[in-house]
């Protein structure tokens, strides 16, 4: 029994050792190509906490928590006024999310009461995000598309007969939505013109749609009026900011000129360049210019600084960090790779210049962070 207890101990010794030389073996290493040490951090930037997955990062995007859940759900805040009456949040959370019809339900029960189409149209979304299909990618379950369809139909009848405007516009994004998932792309932007456009009084609920239809003129290849409508989204409309932003980022969209021909105003234009300023693989010093020229107050502007200063930082400037090519075919040129580094320590001093320019300028908060941004920049350049 001894020995037994012996062995079991030298075994459980013997286990946690290998245990600890695995961690060690599979954490990061000096010279992981993941790994990035910086000694100026974003964290030093205004930067709000949903937007820290747009710190940079040598992934496609920072390990940050974006904290998303920090802002209550506006869909469940709006459907909450709709019902005029005071209701808890999980109770409309269970009717919204849950397909909870149980009359026991204060939020049920009041739309019963007092807004039954309501319930009408709650079931036409329930049965469409039934059959919108999901699982993940081991076992994924499709859509069912002739289902869609159907509910298609009822949603642009609903849309016409009913005289709400809290259901009239969501009626219009199941329309939209649903029309994006059966593949009928010119049938999606058509509806969003006909049913969305009219709508005077337009919501989070028209920015939805609107997304849908940006994702739409992606997919018909007009890029520019893309990322312009994606831009409006991910600067006015929270809960789809995240899914505008990284609708551009996995397919390595960058700015383009003529996405400013379709803004209407300085606000619209700024927003394209916000967006286009925290895209991987490209030098944002123009787009931060024009943005703090059009939006000086725009959450994005430090942001994009630091982003700017880590990139270039890790890429060319630092010694600590080991240099990965810009792309594959400047790595694979050595030469090229070296006039890249070149070129890098002229944007390094014209970022220089503009943080010191910055810092004299009144419109923006905080002239500390910009000095400290130069004062950084000169280090990295070993200008004491």
């Amino acid at each position: 029994m001894i020995s037994s207890r012996r062995s079991s101990n030298r075994l459980r010794r013997l286990s946690l050792s290998i245990g600890i030389l695995l961690a060690f073996a599979c954490g990061p290493g000096l010279f992981d190509e993941n790994e990035f040490l910086s000694y100026f951090l974003p964290e030093s930037s205004q930067t709000r906490p949903q937007d820290r997955r747009y710190f940079f990062s040598p992934n496609l995007y920072s390990t940050e928590d974006p904290a998303d859940t920090l802002k209550p759900d506006d869909n469940l805040k709006a459907w909450a006024s709709y019902a005029g009456s005071s209701v808890s949040m999980a109770s409309v959370a269970k009717v919204l999310y849950d397909a909870d019809e149980s009359r026991s339900n204060p939020f049920y029960a009041q739309l019963v009461r007092s807004h039954a189409p309501a319930i009408t149209y709650l079931q036409l979304a329930h049965k469409a995000e039934k059959a919108s299909g999901g699982g993940d990618m081991w076992n994924p379950v499709p859509a069912d598309t002739t289902q869609l369809t159907q509910l298609l139909a009822e949603a642009k009848a609903a849309y016409a007969q009913t005289a709400d405007p809290f259901l009239k516009e969501r009626y219009a994004f199941q329309a939209v939505k649903l029309a994006d998932q059966i593949g009928e792309i010119d049938q999606a932007i058509t509806l969003y013109d006909q049913l969305v456009g009219p709508i005077s009084q337009k919501s989070f609920i028209s920015d939805w749609a609107l997304s849908r239809h940006a994702g739409a003129t992606l997919a018909k290849g007009d890029t520019a009026r893309a990322i312009y409508e994606f831009a409006q989204v991910f600067d006015r409309c929270p809960s789809r900011r995240a899914q505008a932003e990284s609708s551009l980022r996995i397919h390595g969209i960058r700015f383009r000129e003529e996405a400013l021909t379709f803004a209407r105003n300085d606000q619209e234009k700024a927003a394209v360049y916000a967006l286009c300023a925290i895209q991987p693989r490209q030098d944002a010093l123009p787009l931060l210019e024009k943005l703090v020229e059009l939006a000086p107050q725009n959450p994005l502007v430090e942001l994009t600084m630091t982003r700017e200063i880590n990139r270039n930082e890790y890429f060319f400037l630092s010694d600590q960090n080991p240099i990965y090519g810009y792309d594959d075919a400047s790595r694979r040129d050595s030469l090229a790779f070296e006039d890249r580094k070149k070129s890098s320590l002229t944007y390094a001093e014209k970022l220089r210049e503009f943080a010191l320019k910055s810092a004299d300028n009144k419109q923006l908060n905080d002239p500390a962070f910009w000095l400290t941004a130069a004062s950084y920049l000169a280090y990295l350049d070993k200008d004491y």
